[in-house]
């Protein structure tokens, strides 16, 4: 998943340098998905450390980030609709 949150966010920086305003808007909403993806990956990873510790801890942060990693897909796959509509 932090894989994926880096590839976002690299597209998200290329898509605020574009000449469109949509797209570069797309971008900086990206970019800014990309890193709280990051973050929910980064604590999702501890707190899957800490329940493996200390076994009976709740955990709702898979959900979270699930729903991020959602919205940031969506918002690139939007970006990529709005470039194709460009080049058209």
């Amino acid at each position: 998943m932090y894989c994926f949150a880096v590839l976002f966010a690299k597209a998200g920086q290329a898509a605020q340098h574009s000449s469109d305003p949509k797209i570069a808007e797309s971008g900086v909403q990206i970019a800014q998905s990309a890193l709280r993806l990051r973050l929910y990956t980064l604590q999702a990873g501890l707190r899957f450390l800490g329940e493996a510790i200390l076994p009976g801890v709740s955990n709702g942060t898979l959900s979270s980030l699930i729903d991020q990693y959602e919205r940031t897909a969506d918002t690139l796959l939007r970006l990529g609709r709005l470039n194709n509509e460009q080049h058209i």
